[in-house]
């Protein structure tokens, strides 16, 4: 699948191991195609006897034609999952001492050891909220698929 911005690359997000594993920054259209799944049909199918045709309507649990604001659930989820890689490079210094930190902290067995330097938090977050059964899970499960 080719991407809208594949000719193109960020700054912040070279030389990062963890947002180098992640799939191109996709644009609207090619993350709409890689949302859908469509049912198999095929237009014999109405034809089929009742207890085949009970098999081909239970393939549409597997179908997913997605709305624009799952298209864009997949857009920010991207967003923000390169965001937090962000400030989680392994190949920073500052982020190595701050692991360094953390076991240093284990090891002494306490929370409350000094944290020598504090590394930026580069963490964002958002909120799916919804009445149940709308497809909040299903969106996500889409998305991170």
């Amino acid at each position: 699948m080719s991407s809208d911005c594949e000719a193109f690359s960020l700054p912040e997000y070279d030389d990062n191991p963890f947002i180098a594993r992640l799939p191109p920054i996709m644009g609207q259209k090619d993350l709409y195609k890689s949302l859908v799944s469509a049912p198999i049909f095929r237009e014999s199918e109405p034809g089929f006897p009742a207890h085949l045709r009970k098999h081909c309507i239970a393939r549409l649990s597997k179908c997913f034609l997605p709305q624009a604001r799952q298209v864009e659930l997949a857009d920010r989820f991207g967003m923000l999952l390169r965001q937090g890689y962000l400030g989680r490079n392994p190949l920073t210094h500052d982020y190595l001492h701050h692991l360094h930190n953390g076991i240093e902290r284990i090891e002494a067995g306490s929370l409350d050891a000094t944290v020598s330097k504090p590394v930026q938090n580069t963490a964002n977050s958002f909120a799916l909220l919804g009445c149940p059964g709308v497809g909040k899970t299903l969106a996500m499960n889409r998305v991170l698929a």
